[in-house]
């Protein structure tokens, strides 16, 4: 289960002038995917699932016209009225309903079309700060990508000891453990893996690629690296600072979304569009 206590939303990339700030009456509903979806909202629910997370209320939007940066913030932030219980398995299907609008000008949302290339876990979060070594302090990046075919982990070394053999420790929680080392250990130790030796300077890059599975949408992970240096007392070895991050939510282009994503707009009162495979970028907050 996951606990969502929120939605939020970012502007298109470019500038889009009409996304002046404004009032708007919003209504938000959450829900669980009938088994087709049509171009009626009200269907597309299983029974019994829908439910008002955001009852309808005024909610002033942010002025969305100027280019702040690439990508775009998440600040329209709608809180839920109660956190919202995720099953975390089937697939979670959300409308807005917006009445009263003071705004005149189309207000944009950053939406895709296409999937690129390669799709990103979440941005990456520092933990803790490594070991000093003999080439400062051990530092460790890590990114999880995935192509149509792959995914793959990018493992990062920088000032490291120097010429020293490396293992990545891989896991899904924080330990945050101290073991009476130079820093604390983050990875829960599920994996262990050799990805090779460093340059004199410390630096180190190794790629992991597991073919793609839809088990690996969205996981946890939490990694670290481990060094020899026989510079540390006790324990020859220096650990870097930890990284937390997900494996992608859904992999590159080859490999089509139908099934995955969808988005139904209804422009007005009357009209509905067709059934397309454009998504709103959204992030929730747990």
């Amino acid at each position: 289960m996951v606990v969502i206590r929120s939605i939020s939303f970012r502007r298109r990339i470019t500038a889009m002038n009409g996304s002046t700030a404004r009032k708007v009456d919003l209504t938000v509903f959450f829900g669980y995917p009938a088994a087709s979806i049509t171009v009626d909202f009200d269907k597309n629910y299983a029974a019994g699932t829908r439910k008002s997370v955001f009852s309808k209320k005024a909610l002033s939007l942010p002025d969305w016209t100027k280019h702040v940066s690439d990508p775009e913030p998440f600040d329209l932030i709608v809180k839920l009225d109660a956190p919202y219980i995720y099953n975390n398995r089937s697939a979670l299907l959300w409308d807005l309903v917006v009445g009263t609008n003071t705004g005149t000008g189309l207000y944009q949302m950053d939406y895709f079309n296409s999937l690129p290339a390669i799709t990103y876990g979440e941005s990456p979060q520092v933990l803790g700060r490594g070991c000093r070594s003999s080439n400062r302090v051990f530092k460790h990046d890590m990114t999880a990508m995935a192509d149509s075919d792959d995914l793959i982990l990018m493992f990062r070394a920088i000032k490291a000891p120097g010429s020293a053999g490396t293992i990545a420790i891989l896991g899904t929680r924080d330990l945050n453990l101290n073991i009476g080392m130079c820093s604390n250990l983050h990875g829960d130790l599920t994996i262990l893996v050799p990805i090779g030796t460093t340059d004199p300077s410390g630096s180190l890059t190794k790629y992991l690629t597991f073919p793609w599975r839809d088990a690996f949408i969205g996981v946890p992970v939490v990694t670290q690296l481990l060094a020899l240096d026989p510079r540390q007392p006790g324990l020859p070895v220096s650990l870097s600072n930890g990284i937390r991050t997900t494996t992608p939510f859904i992999n590159g282009t080859g490999n089509s979304p139908t099934g995955k994503v969808w988005r139904i707009t209804r422009p007005g009162a009357t009209s509905l569009s067709k059934v397309t495979m454009t998504c709103v970028t959204v992030r929730y907050s747990l």
